[in-house]
């Protein structure tokens, strides 16, 4: 799998994030457009990312707290997909 994203260093400073929760943050961003949602299992963002899923999962954790992206029910053949759109 070959993804290729952005992270936009203002968008950090504005947001004050850092680290793999700009990582996250960025790799979701640049795969959206204005609304639209963005879906992929943790274990294959991790592995994008070059680390694990609980990291994965903490990030979209503490993204969602900050109210930066929201997570979106998304079931598709039958399986749970972590679908998140970005709010910020």
């Amino acid at each position: 799998m070959k993804n290729t994203f952005y992270v936009d260093m203002k968008t950090a400073r504005d947001l004050n994030i850092s680290g793999n929760l700009l990582l996250v943050y960025s790799m979701i961003d640049s795969m959206t457009k204005d609304g639209e949602t963005f879906s992929m299992r943790k274990a294959d963002m991790a592995r994008a990312l070059n680390t694990k899923p609980l990291t994965v999962h903490k990030c979209l954790k503490k993204l969602i707290e900050k109210g930066l992206i929201e997570q979106v029910e998304c079931v598709k053949d039958g399986k749970y997909l972590s679908t998140f759109k970005i709010i910020k």
